[in-house]
């Protein structure tokens, strides 16, 4: 995992827009707190500023993290 997130690093330092920037170092910043709830709702904001990048319209709260977290919406209730 750590070697995936040293290349996504590079990759974000060359094509990542400021926002996307900002918002990846607020997930890591917040990823060594160690709280997970805010982690997931930050990534899930990092994934919604890349497809705005993309021109696509951003996915509600929890929205893409269903694809990957079945019961979504009990963390997001907490």
């Amino acid at each position: 995992m750590l070697k995936d997130i040293s290349s996504f690093n590079s990759k974000l330092i060359l094509w990542g827009s400021p926002n996307v920037v900002k918002k990846w170092n607020a997930f890591r910043k917040n990823s060594l707190q160690n709280n997970s709830e805010n982690t997931l709702i930050l990534i899930e904001d990092v994934m919604n500023e890349m497809r705005k990048d993309l021109g696509v319209k951003s996915v509600e709260k929890g929205g893409l993290l269903s694809i990957f977290i079945n019961d979504i919406e009990k963390i997001l209730e907490k």
